[in-house]
């Protein structure tokens, strides 16, 4: 402090104690005077007695009376005057001092309030005061519109994830990926106010009305400068730079949601629109740049510039965000009064690939129309609500052609399909490079998912949403007789196994041959498709098309008579003529390459029956098992292990009649579902040939035994092994539960 501010100090000190005095010494020479007035008084009562005294008394209280009331006036007027005096002191040295302080600047934003801890809305900039994170005291923050968020479920684990990058990894760009409805945007925001004290500025803004670049980023500069910079450069560049210096000066957390509003729609994801390139320009300096501040994104679809980011720092980051846990989800649909088994509710969410939005549309219709009882809702056929539709609907429609035509093979499909296989679906010439960059563009989408080593499939909900949009479009070019999908497409795969191709009949075939015995009647229906067989004759683009083998598989489904049909010097790809009675039927010069006709097994070694579904089971020598529909003996499905080739000893169906086990040579227990007509692992725990396989009839116990002398007992639901029991009597070739189940 310099030294004429001491004096200044020093004479504000003395004054103090003037007033001290001032004040104080008044006072007690009232209380002194009042006390040598009492004693006067009673002097004076006592030598001129008690009349007279009072009188004199009287009048000399008026004297004083008057004297203390000038007396005080005086004192007041002194304290004024002091109290002026040495207000204008201070206020004169303060002024002086200012010329050498650094005020700090305080932000202008109008949309400042202090809410829960957090300076959020708008107040005046007199009322706001400097705070920064670093002290203790809330961020200053522009949620431009971001949503409230009044309840949030779950994410426990993906908090931890997003807040250890935020402020333990310091990652300067955070990208969350979901799909449409999976809660993206309620996730960030919750990750945005439990991280707000380690920042000093927030900046949010959505980008689902697509502003330019140049707009996000003046706005943004213009908060964090305080108000102080409203003019930047021409240069996309060197406003970003721009953009850069503010977020090296102070911590600061930038959030941009709905990234996917400035990519391409119809195109390979993570393109941008036309004049939006800029976005990508602004990852690439933040991402890579140095700062101490951090650019979290939520996105449908992953930007170009990621996969290049993350390969050259540890500082970026991307959370491909999934749904919801079973108890998450319950504690979300809480309102809704739901009721389900467990097996009920797993159903449920995994059909909606546990995501909040659709999870959340759907309980409002069980609720209103289904009384709360899922498994009423589950059990009709039609599960895609129209909001949930038009959810499914926006991603699909920014596919490019090449990815809604792989969406289409991967709906026939209806299995884990590799890319190879792909390859050899699509019928007209494709780039291996082409087909690849689809695939990873749909994952990009969120669209499809990959499992296992090259392996890629559809959720259940965009599976069903493919195929109802897919049937769609092939009632309409069976109507109009102008065919491309029917053309690109099959509508069945005749050697898959059996339980696909029963899947593809009930989800492709059934629907087109009801729609056309609804809108034309049989006898119209097979007019229209012998006309479509003569016009295929006449063209040779039938020989690059499924739809000659798509025609006949339509005519098998409808029951036609096909005797004297000509099919002659057709390429009939993916027919299935198994069941076909095809007398006097002219398939001269046609190529049936991929159909198939009659059914070839092995020895049988084992039979099973199960009442309840009226099905008949043989194990076979060849590795397979056959089932038949009693009492008409048609084919119902085949379970088959690819590269297993060795005897199936026994099988038993469980009491509830809805899983298959059997008992191999290679000492294996297999179990199959038979509604999903799936496989289900169980650990090999046999080290001989397994002669025979049972279920108990009161749980879900299956026990096997065979050449090594064990007995295992398995749990068939969790696919456990409980315990394992041995034998001293040799080989066991049969087991059995007693009728108790014990």
């Amino acid at each position: 402090m310099s030294s004429s501010t001491s004096q200044r100090q020093g004479q504000v000190n003395r004054r103090r104690r003037r007033r001290f005095w001032s004040f104080w010494f008044p006072i007690w020479l009232v209380v002194l005077s009042m006390l040598g007035l009492s004693i006067a008084s009673v002097f004076i009562i006592q030598v001129q007695g008690f009349k007279d005294g009072v009188a004199t008394l009287t009048l000399l209280s008026i004297v004083v009376g008057t004297v203390v009331g000038l007396l005080s006036l005086m004192i007041n007027i002194f304290q004024w005057q002091e109290t002026a005096a040495t207000n204008s002191m201070i206020d004169t040295g303060a002024a002086s001092e200012q010329l050498h302080t650094v005020q700090p600047q305080v932000p202008q934003s109008t949309s400042l309030v202090v809410h829960d801890g957090l300076v959020t809305g708008p107040l005046s900039p007199a009322a706001i005061l400097p705070l920064t994170a670093q002290d203790g005291n809330p961020p200053y923050i522009d949620w431009g519109g971001a949503p409230a968020v009044e309840h949030f479920y779950g994410r426990e684990h993906d908090l931890t994830t997003l807040k250890g990058w935020m402020q333990e990894e310091r990652c300067r760009l955070i990208v969350i990926q979901a799909m449409g409805g999976m809660g993206k945007t309620t996730l960030s925001k919750e990750l945005t106010q439990q991280v707000s004290a380690s920042f000093d500025f927030i900046f949010w803004r959505s980008l689902q009305n697509a502003p330019p670049i140049e707009h996000i980023l003046e706005t943004c500069v213009t908060f964090l400068s305080n108000q102080q910079t409203t003019l930047l450069p021409q240069d996309l560049d060197e406003k970003i730079l721009m953009l850069i210096s503010y977020l090296r000066k102070r911590r600061c957390l930038i959030v941009l949601d709905n990234f996917e509003s400035v990519l391409q729609g119809g195109d390979r994801a993570g393109l941008y629109r036309v004049g939006y390139e800029g976005y990508g320009r602004l990852l690439e300096l933040v991402g890579g740049g140095q700062h101490q501040s951090c650019l979290l994104l939520t996105t449908r679809e992953k930007p170009g510039e990621l996969a290049r980011l993350e390969g050259n720092t540890q500082s970026v980051r991307l959370l491909d965000l999934k749904g919801l846990e079973l108890e998450e989800v319950q504690g979300m649909l809480r309102s809704f009064d739901l009721t389900g088994s467990d097996n009920t509710w797993t159903r449920f969410i995994n059909f909606y690939s546990k995501n909040p939005l659709a999870l959340r549309l759907a309980s409002q219709l069980v609720q209103d129309v289904y009384q709360g009882d899922i498994a009423t809702f589950l059990n009709q056929d039609a599960l895609l609500v129209g909001d949930v539709w038009q959810l499914i609907e926006q991603q699909f429609e920014r596919a490019a052609p090449l990815e809604q035509e792989m969406l289409y093979w991967l709906a026939v499909e209806r299995e884990k399909t590799s890319a190879e296989v792909l390859e050899a679906d699509i019928v007209h010439n494709v780039l291996k490079r082409e087909l690849l960059d689809s695939l990873i563009s749909l994952r990009r989408r969120s669209l499809v998912e990959r499992e296992g080593t090259g392996l890629f499939l559809l959720q259940p909900v965009i599976q069903e949403y493919v195929t109802s949009r897919l049937v769609t479009r092939l009632r309409q070019e069976l109507s109009s007789e102008n065919l491309e999908v029917l053309q690109s497409h099959a509508l069945l795969k005749a050697q898959a196994s059996d339980y696909v191709r029963a899947s593809q009949v009930r989800f492709l075939l059934e629907p087109l041959v009801s729609y056309l015995r609804a809108t034309l009647g049989q006898e119209e229906s097979e007019q229209k498709l012998k006309r479509i067989i003569v016009a295929l004759q006449h063209t040779a683009a039938h020989r690059l098309s499924y739809a000659a083998g798509n025609i006949l598989n339509l005519l098998i489904a409808l029951g036609t008579d096909l005797k004297g049909y000509d099919f002659s010097h057709l390429v009939i790809k993916q027919a299935y003529l198994q069941d076909a009675w095809l007398a006097d039927v002219n398939f001269a010069h046609a190529n049936l390459e991929t159909s198939t006709f009659l059914e070839t097994f092995g020895n049988i070694l084992a039979l099973a029956t199960n009442p309840g579904r009226q099905l008949l089971a043989a194990g076979t020598a060849n590795g397979k098992i056959e089932l038949w529909r009693m009492p008409d003996h048609t084919p119902f499905q085949t379970f088959d292990v690819p590269g297993l080739e060795e005897w199936v000893r026994s099988i038993a169906f469980n009491p509830q009649g809805d899983l298959l086990a059997s008992g191999n040579d290679d000492a294996s227990v297999r179990l199959w579902n038979l509604d999903s007509g799936r496989e289900l692992t169980l650990p090999i725990k046999h080290t001989g040939r397994v002669y025979t396989v049972a279920f108990s009839s009161r749980d879900d116990l299956l026990a096997s035994a065979g050449d090594d002398r064990t007995i295992q007992i398995w749990s068939a639901r969790s696919q456990q092994h409980l315990r394992s029991l041995e034998s001293e009597q040799g080989r066991i070739r049969s087991i059995a539960f007693s009728p108790q189940g014990d």
